[in-house]
Order: C-alpha cells, then sequence, then structure tokens
C-alpha cells in the first residue's frame, strides 16, 4: 500500500513474510532514494499443543502438536525426562510442521508426562 501526504511518500509492507525482503526505490519526478528491507525470520512456536488424554489399558493413543511452520530440526519425544525411541510401544511420526507419537497397547505404566521438543520448542501433556 502506498501513501502520501505532503512531502512524505510512505509504502506500508502488510503481513510482512521473508520474500518481501529486497531493494525497494522510490522515484519522485527525476529524484530517486533507494533502501534495502532485511526480514529476520521469527521462530517457531507451537500452532497447537499437545492435549491431556485419558485411555483405558490395550488401547492405543495418539498424541499430536503442530508448530507455526516446518523446521528442519526433527523432533524429539520424552516420557518425564526419558527419550524415547521408535519401538512396537512407541510410533513417532512427523509430516510437515504436525509431530504425533503413537502408544500402542496401554498398560498403567504409560501414564505420565510426554514432552514434544522440537528445537527449541517444547510442548507436554499427560497421559
Amino acid at each position: 500500500k502506498m501513501r502520501q501526504e505532503g512531502l512524505i511518500a510512505e509504502l506500508i509492507i502488510q503481513d510482512l513474510d521473508e520474500k518481501d525482503a529486497g531493494d525497494y526505490t522510490c522515484v519522485c519526478g527525476e529524484q530517486q532514494t533507494k533502501a534495502s528491507l532485511i526480514v529476520k525470520e521469527l521462530p517457531p512456536h507451537f500452532r497447537v499443543q499437545l492435549k491431556n488424554e485419558e485411555a483405558t489399558e490395550g488401547e492405543t493413543v495418539t498424541l499430536q502438536c503442530e508448530l507455526s511452520k516446518a523446521i528442519a530440526a526433527a523432533e524429539e519425544w520424552k516420557k518425564g525426562t526419558r527419550t524415547l525411541r521408535a519401538s512396537d510401544k512407541y510410533n513417532m511420526r512427523q509430516e510437515g510442521s504436525i509431530a504425533e507419537l503413537v502408544i500402542c497397547n496401554l498398560d498403567m505404566k504409560d501414564a505420565g508426562n510426554y514432552t514434544c521438543v522440537w528445537g527449541e520448542q517444547h510442548t507436554t501433556a499427560a497421559l
């Protein structure tokens, strides 16, 4: 959006994005001036946090969270302070900005706090 009030001309860029970075030139008659715009990327945040779940022994439960954007770092899942590894019990999936932990054949010792750590972000829920 361009706006001019008196001798001042403005270019207003709404919903700024990384692709808006670059050189801009303002031309008025035979006069011109240039400016460079650098756009700093915001760190991702959890758009959807993990939610507490209740389930019955023998069932399968899926914990899911979503970042505001996909990042290169792989997510890490923890139960309490213990890092979980893929197995017959635990299945970890990541598609774009969505991460899931599937816990199969639940029993009482599966109750506890589960955390998804993704880059610098983390979210926790109770099962």
